[in-house]
C-alpha cells in the first residue's frame, strides 16, 4: 500500500491536466491520447485513495478521490473512496452531498441507482459488518 501511495503521489504531481487540443485533429489521436492520458490518471487516484484508507491516510485518500473525480465525475469508485475518506474523517455532512449529488447526475443520466457497495459505504461501517454476518 505504501509504494501504490507514493507512486500515486508522483502521478499527481507529474499529471498536468489535459493535452492541448489543436484547431483541426484529423486522425483523431489527440482526442485518443487525451482520453488515455485521463483514465489512467484517474485509475492511478482512485488505487492511491483506497491504498491511503487502508493505511488510515483519510485526508489524502480523499484528496486522490477528488482528483480522480476532477477528470471523470461519473467514476463510481472513485465516489466510493472519497465518500470512505471523508466518512472516515468525520466529514459526514460532506460525504452525503457529495453522494446525493452523484445519485442524482447517475439516475439523471443513466436511470439507474448507486451500486449496492456505495449506497453500504452511505450507510456506514455498521451496515458493511452485519452485511458480511
Amino acid at each position: 500500500d505504501g509504494e501504490v501511495l507514493e507512486k500515486a503521489r508522483r502521478v499527481e504531481k507529474i499529471y498536468a491536466g489535459d493535452l492541448y487540443v489543436p484547431s483541426a485533429d484529423c486522425t483523431g489521436l489527440v482526442a485518443l491520447k487525451r482520453e488515455e492520458f485521463k483514465m489512467l490518471y484517474a485509475d492511478a487516484m482512485v488505487s492511491g485513495a483506497d491504498a491511503a484508507l487502508r493505511l488510515k491516510r483519510v485526508r489524502t485518500a480523499a484528496r486522490l478521490a477528488a482528483n480522480a473525480l476532477s477528470v471523470d465525475d461519473m467514476r463510481e469508485d472513485a465516489v466510493i473512496a472519497l465518500v470512505s475518506a471523508l466518512r472516515a474523517s468525520g466529514r459526514d455532512a460532506e460525504a452525503d452531498r457529495r453522494y446525493k449529488r452523484y445519485a442524482r447526475r447517475l439516475s439523471l443520466t443513466m436511470g439507474r441507482l448507486p451500486s449496492w457497495r456505495l449506497r453500504q459505504v452511505m450507510r456506514g461501517a455498521d451496515a458493511l459488518e452485519e452485511a458480511s454476518e
